[in-house]
């Protein structure tokens, strides 16, 4: 919903930030100033997206700063389902394999997080209310499980004595 609720009003392309501040409602297809979420937010641009806005821009010939960045052929804002059909058109087009367009957001957080990005700023950048949503992305971290064996210290005579034990008792401790 928020993604086709955007105008280009919404996209600051001088300083590289996108407002993310309404959603179109599934139900009555009405855009209303609020989030899934429930607060705005400022979105970054990096290179790729603000080059993909900005040629669009260009060619799109409803490019207007109050006009809608997908949009439907008579300029009105698109569906959520006719977003889903085209893009699923352009990946088969591609020979891709089909993933729901959610999930590119997913797959961002993923890729956030494996690239040394911190909870707390992933947590805003996808607007999650609550940090319990982006937990499930702290395992992507670099070293996130390493980071996690240290927390419980057992000293080294007691490691010692347990390799020691299990030697004498014939148990192997790799299978």
């Amino acid at each position: 919903g928020e993604l086709v609720a955007l105008k280009y009003e919404d996209c600051d392309l001088t300083n590289r930030r996108i407002h993310i501040f309404k959603t179109k409602e599934l139900r009555n297809c009405e855009i209303v100033e609020r989030t899934k979420g429930g607060s705005a937010r400022w979105l970054g641009m990096n290179e790729e997206c603000h080059e993909a806005i900005a040629e669009h821009r260009k060619t799109s010939k409803y490019s207007g700063h109050g006009d809608f960045i997908l949009h439907r052929a008579d300029g009105e804002s698109m569906d959520t389902r006719t977003l889903r059909d085209a893009h699923r058109r352009v990946c088969k087009r591609a020979k891709l394999r089909h993933i729901r367009v959610h999930d590119l957001r997913h797959t961002f957080g993923s890729h956030y997080m494996m690239n040394g990005g911190s909870l707390n700023d992933l947590q805003a950048i996808l607007g999650h209310s609550s940090p319990a949503m982006t937990q499930k992305y702290a395992h992507m971290a670099p070293g996130y499980l390493q980071s996690k064996a240290g927390v419980v210290r057992i000293g080294k005579n007691l490691c010692h004595n347990f390799a020691t034990i299990a030697k004498q008792s014939k148990l192997s401790l790799v299978r």
